[in-house]
């Protein structure tokens, strides 16, 4: 529902709390509709048509900017909402939540610097909140300055230790540095903080993966796909643990399956040639064996019903689906 994501700006004196009723009464529909209105293409209208009045006062002004910016970011137009956003720091450069929502949306165009930029500008009016420093650590650590992301994540932990979404984040930076003690240590608790979260199962998965412990990743990936089947991701990190084991058949079954989940990357489509040549051989083997039979699996064992080899996890099974907030980065960091 969209009305709950908007929100109202709050300052020391609440300048710019949207009242119950406007300054020209209950006839100010448009005024109303941009604030109320569920759906986004009827709401940027009357966004854009409530703002184009010239009796609006400067605090009105802005409250339609502000909402107007996050029907554009719902839209898609990250660049009208940040030309909205600007707006309304011209008239209000203390409004904190404006300056860590514009520099998200340069993040999410890769203008790291710019990001970079409001996530200070909104640390400085507001040091005591974690989730700007958290933001900006991660903006510096796609910018590739692991350094001072490490040291915004360590400072956004002192304020908020329990933060699982920054645990995460710096979970799989350390990771990426290749420190793997650390990296465990920080997923493993914001997996216990958040234990259905698909995305750090899948990469402290990747950890044991990185350190060639398959049969531990497996139990990661294993856990992440029986909590979200369609977690593409998962599938496609089991599917290249089962190769590294030698378990080809089990690896094509997961690596096909990801590839229909859309996962798209070079490491799969070259896994997947070598192991449909690999299956094919198989297959040729198979018919030209007198006793008809080439088991798939390098311990000889069938598989049990319902279960993927190598772990519990059930297959196929619908349960519930991870988030699809687009500023979730699956299988990476996480944004605020």
């Amino acid at each position: 529902m969209r009305t709950a994501a908007l929100f109202v700006f709050v300052t020391a004196v609440s300048l710019l709390a949207w009242p119950v009723t406007d300054s020209r009464g209950d006839d100010d529909a448009d005024y109303r509709a941009c604030r109320d209105e569920e759906d986004p293409n009827l709401a940027l209208a009357a966004c854009s048509r409530a703002i184009e009045s010239p009796r609006r006062e400067p605090i009105e002004r802005a409250r339609i900017l502000n909402n107007r910016a996050i029907v554009l970011t719902e839209l898609g137009q990250q660049r009208a909402a940040i030309a909205d956003y600007s707006e309304v720091l011209k008239d209000y450069p203390g409004e904190y939540k404006i300056w860590n929502k514009r520099g998200r949306l340069y993040r999410q165009l890769n203008d790291y610097d710019q990001a970079i930029h409001d996530f200070t500008k909104a640390i400085e009016l507001r040091p005591s909140e974690a989730v700007y420093l958290s933001n900006r650590g991660l903006a510096c650590k796609q910018k590739g300055d692991h350094g001072r992301a490490i040291a915004d994540y360590d400072a956004a932990l002192r304020i908020e230790p329990d933060n699982d979404m920054t645990l995460h984040n710096r979970g799989v930076l350390h990771r990426l540095l290749k420190n793997f003690g650390k990296a465990l240590t920080d997923l493993e608790r914001s997996l216990s903080l958040d234990p259905d979260d698909v995305s750090t199962m899948t990469e402290i998965g990747g950890i044991y993966a990185d350190q060639q412990r398959h049969d531990e990743a497996v139990t990661y990936f294993d856990r992440a796909i029986a909590q979200a089947p369609k977690y593409g991701n998962a599938w496609f990190q089991r599917g290249l643990s089962y190769r590294a084991l030698g378990r080809h058949d089990l690896a094509l079954r997961d690596l096909e399956q990801a590839e229909k989940l859309g996962i798209n990357d070079n490491e799969l489509f070259a896994a997947l040639t070598s192991l449909r040549r690999i299956a094919a051989v198989k297959m040729v083997l198979k018919a030209a064996s007198p006793t008809g039979g080439v088991d798939a699996s390098p311990t000889g064992g069938a598989q049990a019903p319902g279960k993927s080899a190598g772990g519990s996890g059930p297959v196929g099974v619908s349960v519930a689906q991870p988030p699809t907030n687009p500023d979730f980065d699956m299988g990476g960091e996480l944004d605020f």
